[in-house]
């Protein structure tokens, strides 16, 4: 399948999803759709966030923002060792997600860095894998067992753009 055509598809699918329209130059969500299944196995855990009813649109500003910090960092913890960011600093009014990325192994052994965006607009949360980036450093045999923290300093090779979020 073509960059073309699996852009289009990743389009496709995020209109549907209900996903609100990107800036040119971001990450696209989704932008990883297709490279999802070079990873080991899927452990990414988005616990349910029951500290609030849905929609969140319906509590203040500043009680939104705390409530989605709150939340990025329970995915955070829940995913620790393989979490080594979540930007929830900057989140802006009426943007209810966040990405996190994390250290995981792909299919043939390798340290992977993944990005992903966690969404709480609708009644349950779910993320976008936006992009899968291998490393040329193998992983221990037994890192899922331990958990093991990726080593530091690692070169992640992230696969260029497949194009621009938005159609133009």
């Amino acid at each position: 399948m073509s960059n073309e055509a699996k852009l289009t598809s990743i389009r496709a699918l995020n209109i549907r999803q209900g996903l609100p329209l990107q800036a040119p130059d971001d990450t696209i969500w989704n932008g990883a759709f297709f490279d999802k299944n070079t990873l080991a196995e899927d452990r990414f855990i988005v616990p349910l966030y029951n500290k609030f009813t849905h929609p969140l649109s319906d509590y203040p500003q500043e009680q939104q923002y705390e409530i989605i910090r709150e939340y990025g960092l329970r995915i955070a913890e829940a995913n620790w060792p393989r979490t080594i960011y979540v930007g929830v600093e900057d989140i802006t009014p009426n943007t209810p997600f966040f990405a996190i990325g994390t250290h995981e192994v792909n299919k043939n052994g390798y340290w992977t860095l993944v990005q992903r965006t966690v969404f709480l607009f609708k009644e349950l949360p779910f993320f976008t894998t936006d992009f899968v980036a291998p490393s040329t450093v193998p992983a221990p045999i037994d890192h899922a067992e331990n958990l093991q923290q990726a080593p530091s300093g690692i070169d992640y090779l992230r696969p260029a753009d497949l194009g621009p979020p938005n159609a133009l």
